[in-house]
Order: C-alpha cells, then sequence, then structure tokens
C-alpha cells in the first residue's frame, strides 16, 4: 500500500509501530559518492503479509511526477522513536546500510537483524543478494537498476515504491525463517557478533581515512624516479633493453643470454623468475664450489617492489579521487564475501 499523506502515515502505521516488537525497514535512495551522502526517495515498512506500506519521500524530485511527496523530515519524526528504540527490533537486508542512512539524518537505527548477515550464516553457498534469497519464501523481485530505470522512462515512481514495499516483506518474511534455523544450527551467538562487528564497521566507513592526494604524488614521483634508475642498471647488466613485464622476456635474458643458474621451474617446465627465485640469486648462489651473487636479480627484484607499490597504492590517484569525501576515503568494507574470513573492499 502507498501512503500519499502524513495523515496516512499517521493513521496507519503509528497503531501498528506502537503494537509491535519488529518491522521490516527498507530504504530506496539517491546516490552519492558514498552511503554518507546517500537522500531517503522512498521508505519500505513491512509488519506482515497484511502491512506492506511504501512512502514517497523524494520521488518528485527523481521522478518528475506531479504528486507531491510526504514531508521527509515529518515522516522521519514519527518514525524515530521506533527507529532509535532498543525494545523494538528492525530487520533490513544489509542493516549497514539503513545504519549509514538514518544516521545521514541524524536518526541512530537501534537493535536490528540484518537477514544479509543471517544468510551468510544459515548458508554460504547460495547468493547473498536478497533477489537470489527472497526465494526462500517464495517472493520474487526485480532488480533494483530494472525498477529504478523503468520508472525513470515513464516518469512515474509506482514500481519503485512497490519494489520498496516487497523487499521489506522479503526480509520480514526471510527473519522469521532465518532467526530459527540460526538456533538450529547453533550459530546464533555467532550471528551476535556478526551483527556488534557490522555496526563497528559502519562507524569506522562513517568516520574514514585520512588521505593526501599531493603527498601520494610527490611520493609517487620518488618511486618514478628510483625506477627509472633501476631499470637502467637492469638494462646495464643484460645488455640491452627488454620487457621488464614479461616473464618469457626476464626468463629469455637470465637463463638463456646471461646463463644465469636455473633454481625452480615453473608447472609449465619453464625457468621460474618468481621473488624467491630473485631473492636467491641476488643472495649468492653455489655454482661449481664458489660462490657467485648477480646484481641483476637484486634490480629486478626492486623493481617489482616498486611497480607494486606505484601502481597498487602511490599511482592510481584517479580512483582514489571517487572515494574521498572532505580529504578522507569512504568505502564500504565487506564482512561476509572474503572466504578466507577477512574483510574486503568494495567501491560502493
Amino acid at each position: 500500500m502507498i501512503l500519499n499523506s502524513l495523515k496516512e502515515v499517521k493513521e496507519i502505521v503509528l497503531p501498528l509501530l506502537s503494537s509491535r516488537t519488529e518491522f521490516a525497514l527498507d530504504y530506496e535512495t539517491l546516490v552519492g559518492k558514498h552511503v554518507i551522502e546517500y537522500e531517503i526517495t522512498v521508505v519500505g515498512l513491512c509488519f506482515g503479509r497484511e502491512h506492506i506500506y511504501s512512502i514517497p519521500v523524494g520521488c518528485r524530485e527523481v521522478f518528475g511526477e506531479d504528486k507531491k511527496d510526504v514531508d521527509l523530515s515529518a515522516v522521519l519524526s514519527l518514525l524515530r522513536p521506533f527507529l532509535e528504540s532498543s525494545l523494538v527490533r528492525k530487520i533490513a537486508h544489509n542493516a549497514k546500510f539503513e545504519k549509514h542512512v538514518s544516521l545521514n539524518y541524524g536518526i541512530r537505527l537501534r537493535n536490528t537483524f540484518c537477514t544479509l548477515v543471517a544468510g551468510a550464516l544459515v548458508d554460504e553457498n547460495i547468493p547473498l543478494s536478497l533477489k537470489v534469497r527472497c526465494a526462500e519464501v517464495g517472493l520474487v523481485l526485480e532488480d533494483c537498476a530494472t525498477v529504478t530505470s523503468r520508472c525513470a522512462k515513464v516518469q512515474c515512481a509506482d514500481d519503485l515504491l512497490t519494489y520498496c514495499g516487497n523487499d521489506a516483506l522479503a526480509c520480514y518474511l526471510l527473519k522469521q525463517v532465518y532467526s530459527k534455523r540460526l538456533k538450529e544450527k547453533g550459530v546464533w551467538k555467532n550471528f551476535l557478533t556478526e551483527t556488534a562487528l557490522q555496526h563497528a564497521i559502519m562507524k569506522v566507513e562513517r568516520r574514514g581515512i585520512g588521505l593526501s592526494i599531493p603527498l601520494l604524488k610527490k611520493i609517487d614521483r620518488k618511486i618514478q624516479k628510483e625506477l627509472a634508475t633501476v631499470e637502467g642498471k637492469i638494462y646495464v647488466e643484460a645488455g640491452s633493453e627488454f620487457n621488464l613485464r614479461s616473464a618469457a622476456q626476464v626468463g629469455e635474458v637470465l637463463f638463456t643470454q646471461m646463463r644465469l643458474p636455473i633454481l625452480k621451474k615453473t608447472p609449465g617446465g619453464k625457468p621460474s623468475t618468481d621473488a624467491q627465485v630473485l631473492d636467491d640469486l641476488s643472495a649468492g648462489v653455489i655454482v661449481k664450489g664458489e660462490l657467485r651473487k648477480y646484481p641483476i636479480a637484486e634490480y629486478m627484484a626492486r623493481h617489482r617492489q616498486l611497480s607494486k607499490l606505484s601502481g597498487t597504492y602511490t599511482g592510481p590517484t584517479g580512483d582514489l579521487r571517487t572515494l574521498v569525501i572532505k580529504g578522507r576515503i569512504h568505502t564500504n568494507l565487506n564482512q561476509l564475501n572474503a572466504r578466507t574470513g577477512r574483510m574486503c573492499v568494495d567501491k560502493d
């Protein structure tokens, strides 16, 4: 059900909020560089299959509709006590996102149940997206980008409003399934730990990481200068220039032209030029009872180190600019996707 007035929100939603101990929450948003800049366009609420509501609060600006949105500040003012209450559980898929967006409006979302985290603990082999997971409760969801694109073409937000409500419904139903399965699998405590970690990660993301792009560029210039010097030394030792990024050419120069000892071979049977081989050749190997060191191996190892530093950390400042807000990097720390148990970083 689409609620098109504050009066409807007060008359329909407030009594449910006052009498229930949990509800599902979903935001549709206008995107920015990072979620800390996102603006709400639709608020979705679900209290069960018979109580699904969508409130347009920013659709007119996006889709150019004639009908008015419900005043966002007034809606959030009504919802705030329940969003911030530790006695009322808020269910969301990736609750970190809803926490972020709520904080954009000064609201601290408390007592959340994240179906994304719960789903990962219940069955990590099924993709975590809500579009996939909703099949577990007999629902079918469209892709959000598809819905948004269609709404933009016809300048009507009704499909997005319906989508938002269905998202909230999927979360509500999944919570009922997952809360039981978490306990049956004996991982409820793990879920509580991951939930606490999710909140800590959200705080880190909002704080961001201080970054000086001018300083990075200065460091990179020094690295490039040393790279040029090291390359020159390598070419002098080899007697000619070649592609240092080509393992085949490096192997040809070291082991065919210069006849350095072959210490290890690749699975394909070719002489290896990996870091350990270069380190060993640089430190020295015994050849015919004599310790021989090969400076070219030392230069190549250093060249790889410097190239890695520049290519990964100091060089790609153009990519970093898309993540920087007020001098700090804000990105998405993903606690679930890395199979090794470590966090991985997504741009958004």
